[in-house]
């Protein structure tokens, strides 16, 4: 991978990364939510950069070739930045890490830039997201914040929004949103970086009969009735071998139940990206049925690695593959079962559409690759 050097009149930029006050227990693997990958992904290939791990444990191992300041104290890691000659801080809009950003910002002279994929306030508008709560308790509170006034909701993401120098969206649908329902003119759409020297074709010319059934890490994107129902189709289908079910393990369990235990089932989850690499190309099909996504790394990585996708097109990843022969996006679950059943009818064509992923490999780097995405990062902050 091509490092790409940051200009001089840009100065050294720092990524805030692993800090959640509200999680109980912070974990390594925090560092690698989707959220939080852009900045892991970017400081890789950003040669005058450093992530910042604040409150939150890291494996150094896992981040090799970057610099890092791990901190848990507030005036450590002012100094630290400070030492760093750090000038431009990056976030997401994840409100602590806002909140974190802006208390920076206010003790050093720089440049806040906040990277939009959350849209904090934006669920309890999605009326399909009340019917994937999994329990009670949880359509209950989706029902109520969906009675509270949206600018109740989000008056303080708003205000927040408003003391940053730069607002990047990672996705046009993003920016959308962002103009539409919170006020806020984007600076530019950067798309999520992958690192294409991990999410690429395995050499390798077995491919066998098995499919990725992704079923979200998020409690609410996923319909847990259509998600079952695309589980006894793939199950009872003649032409798979095998079922990765790829999510949370907490989700898996609670949305599948008893039905994991399926002979041809291969539960995935808190596997390293070599082996998903693997898992990807061996596969003949990803399918991906989320209903909301802040943008969606599981197809744009399947594709990467020459495996089509089955995914609804209302997801922001659908922007960079809508007329790509290698992604089948639909607009209703009755589409999305047709389509698999007749994908799943003729594998032969599936075989062929993975050579059409590899084809349109090259196209999908030019806006998700680390240095194309860093690129253009620094693009906006020039």
């Amino acid at each position: 991978m091509k490092e790409v050097k940051s200009s001089k009149m840009i100065g050294k930029i720092a990524f805030l990364a692993g800090y959640d006050p509200k999680s109980v227990v912070a974990t390594e693997k925090s560092l690698y939510l989707g959220v939080l990958r852009p900045f892991v992904n970017w400081a890789k290939a950003l040669d005058n950069s450093v992530l910042v791990v604040y409150k939150s444990p890291v494996r150094k191992e896992l981040l090799n070739h970057i610099t890092v300041i791990r901190t848990h104290h507030m005036d450590e890691l002012v100094r630290a930045l400070k030492y760093n000659n750090v000038e431009v801080l990056v976030s997401d809009d994840y409100i602590p890490r806002m909140d974190l950003s802006i208390r920076i910002g206010k003790e050093i002279n720089l440049r806040k830039l906040i990277y939009v994929q959350i849209l904090y306030g934006v669920r309890p508008l999605m009326r399909c997201l009340s019917k994937n709560a999994l329990d009670l308790k949880a359509r209950v509170g989706v029902s109520v914040l969906s009675l509270i006034p949206f600018r109740l909701i989000s008056g303080k993401y708003c205000s927040f929004l408003k003391k940053f120098d730069y607002v990047v969206a990672n996705s046009r649908f993003t920016a959308s949103l962002l103009h539409c329902l919170y006020g806020h003119e984007a600076s530019g759409v950067v798309y999520p970086p992958v690192d294409e020297t991990i999410f690429r074709p395995y050499l390798t010319n077995s491919v066998a009969n098995q499919v990725i059934l992704y079923s979200g890490t998020n409690a609410l994107d996923t319909n847990p009735a259509f998600l079952k129902q695309l589980f006894e189709l793939l199950v009872n289908s003649d032409s798979v071998d095998r079922l990765n079910i790829l999510g949370k393990s907490n989700y898996i369990a609670m949305r599948m139940g008893k039905l994991v235990n399926h002979p041809k089932v291969n539960l995935v989850y808190g596997i390293g990206d070599d082996a998903l690499r693997v898992m990807y190309f061996k596969s003949t099909l990803t399918i991906c049925p989320q209903e909301w996504e802040t943008f969606g790394y599981v197809p744009i990585e399947s594709m990467l690695c020459g495996t089509p996708v089955l995914a609804f097109a209302s997801q922001p990843f659908s922007e960079l593959c809508e007329y790509k022969d290698g992604c089948y996006l639909v607009y209703s679950k009755n589409s999305f079962l047709d389509n698999l059943k007749e994908l799943l009818a003729d594998m032969k064509r599936l075989r062929l559409m993975k050579q059409k992923c590899l084809q349109y490999r090259e196209d999908l780097l030019e806006n998700v690759s680390q240095t194309r995405s860093a690129e253009r990062l620094l693009s906006i902050l020039g």
